[in-house]
């Protein structure tokens, strides 16, 4: 396990600008992301999961990318069939808020790799990475659901990746939640399955969606919760606005019908 060194102040969402910008190195590229969360509203964490497929560019016995306040539990780097390593050695730099993960075999230039890490993250206050945004419930008492906010550098909070806007690449989220928990992200849902509930919990649910265009990090987003919806046909897709359980639907309407109306006369 690599422990993210939680102790360290990260209020903020950026590096400490005084000692320049600091880049991963370019001997690998992300092609693809994909993403298996699943939180726990008990204890504000999650488990994760991240498939990355890389382009190898040069000839390399290691690979960084960032994370920040993560706990990572394994990593597996395999190149076609074969497994390059299931036991690297991982080293955290809390400055550069990067981990370098070293093998021992060399990756030839021109391959491609994939490389597997499970992780725990937590659904920290701080609104950044995948955090957690609090209502009132139906008792009066505080009720929470999972939110994103990615941007600038913060995505390296809610998963481990290449955390820069010029590293581009497409992503396949998958949200593990309560059957009653509505799971959103950038695209649409491509399936829904049910999945066993530790123990005697409530139903579960794993909901994928459909692979987004090629983009960066920071636009990356999904949520968690128990949400109300509203929904107009007013355009060609379905245009959705979605409120927590302590406010009233109806104020959505206006909103719905606005972002329709917006939506086709942009398109025209």
């Amino acid at each position: 396990m690599c422990r993210q060194h939680r102790e360290a102040d990260t209020t903020g969402s950026s590096l400490d600008i005084s000692k320049g910008r600091e880049v991963l190195p370019k001997n690998v590229k992300p092609l693809h992301y994909d993403l298996t969360l699943e939180p726990n509203f008990e204890k504000f964490t999650y488990e994760g999961t991240v498939v990355i497929e890389l382009d190898v560019v040069e000839d390399t016995k290691s690979i960084s990318l960032n994370t920040l306040e993560l706990d990572i539990h394994s990593t597996k780097i395999t190149s076609g069939d074969t497994t390059v390593t299931s036991s690297p050695t991982l080293s955290f730099d809390e400055d550069s808020q990067t981990t370098k993960i070293e093998f021992n075999d060399t990756i030839p230039a021109g391959r491609k790799a994939t490389l597997t890490q499970k992780f725990t993250g937590t659904l920290n206050d701080k609104m950044a990475g995948f955090y957690r945004s609090s209502y009132k419930g139906a008792d009066g008492k505080d009720a929470y659901l999972a939110t994103t906010q990615m941007e600038a550098t913060d995505a390296r909070r809610a998963f481990p990746c290449f955390d820069e806007p010029a590293l581009k690449a497409t992503y396949t989220v998958t949200l593990i939640a309560d059957e009653k928990m509505t799971c959103l992200s950038n695209m649409d849902v491509a399936s829904e399955k049910a999945v066993e509930a530790a123990g005697s919990g409530p139903k579960r649910k794993a909901v994928t969606f459909n692979k987004t265009p090629l983009m960066s990090t920071y636009l990356l987003a999904f949520i968690v919760g128990e949400l109300k919806v509203y929904e107009t046909n007013e355009f060609r897709v379905p245009v959705r606005v979605f409120c927590t359980p302590d406010k009233e639907i109806e104020h959505s309407h206006f909103s719905a019908k606005l972002g329709a109306q917006t939506l086709k006369f942009y398109e025209e």
